[in-house]
């Protein structure tokens, strides 16, 4: 939404972002829950050590479970990262 803030000065611009509002909120809802079910899937893998744990396999495991917690909070931060 920041990145708009000049254009919202145009009120039909803002006017139509207003409208979209709503649904940008849910798509990052839904990418937020998706992240979170990631988050708590992968971390039972690693807990248990499984070898599908979404740890690069030439990482240690904490630099591993790190490196991929930090790839799913630029998910969020960034919503045009996907993983």
């Amino acid at each position: 939404m920041e990145s708009f803030d000049g254009l919202l000065q145009r009120e039909i611009i803002h006017d139509e972002l207003e409208k979209k509002q709503q649904t940008l909120l849910e798509l990052f809802k839904a990418d937020v829950k998706q992240v979170n079910q990631s988050f708590q899937e992968g971390r039972v893998l690693i807990e248990k050590e499984d070898e599908n744990a979404p740890i690069p396999p030439n990482m240690p495991p904490i630099a591993g479970a790190i490196s991929w917690t930090n790839g799913l909070m630029e998910r969020i931060q960034d919503p045009m990262v996907r993983l």
